[in-house]
């Protein structure tokens, strides 16, 4: 599928990034780019660069801004969901929710730290919320009578 601005994406629904326009944008942000492209940016460029490599995309389109922030800390934050609710499915599920919102309610242009901080803070806040919502299920379906029984029992001592 071909997207404007010089990406794409290939059968697998991964971005990828034609050459000409990433020349565009690395002479926005004055980065220079080597040799294949399905790396974001070099590995010596310090992740502030790459913070503001994606920031600077985002000014001139937010659509490619998103889609190189999914590309850039989708699998991370899948992997972080994991530890929490320790399910694959349900990590990618939570992980694409929280772009979901992100793109839908245009919260990237309130993020004022680094977008690296503000979603693995939003991976733990919404494993958390899952949890508490799975847990909870349980918590709620307690019978009054049977609180009332318990109650009624013996204390040990």
């Amino acid at each position: 599928m071909e997207h404007d601005q010089g990406l794409s994406t290939n059968n697998q629904g991964i971005v990828q990034v034609n050459k000409d326009s990433v020349s565009e944008t690395s002479k926005v942000v004055g980065l220079e780019f080597q040799g294949n492209l399905d790396q974001t940016l070099p590995k010596s460029v310090a992740w502030d660069d790459r913070e503001l490599f994606i920031r600077r995309a985002f000014d001139e389109d937010p659509k490619k801004g998103c889609e190189l922030l999914f590309r850039q800390y989708y699998q991370n934050m899948c992997s972080h969901a994991v530890r929490f609710v320790y399910s694959k499915e349900i990590a990618q599920d939570l992980v694409a929710d929280i772009f979901c919102v992100l793109w839908q309610k245009q919260l990237y242009l309130n993020i004022t730290t680094s977008y690296r901080a503000y979603l693995f803070t939003a991976v733990r806040n919404r494993s958390l919320k899952y949890l508490s919502k799975e847990f909870g299920k349980t918590d709620t379906n307690v019978n009054l009578m049977d609180l009332d029984h318990a109650s009624s029992l013996p204390t040990p001592q």
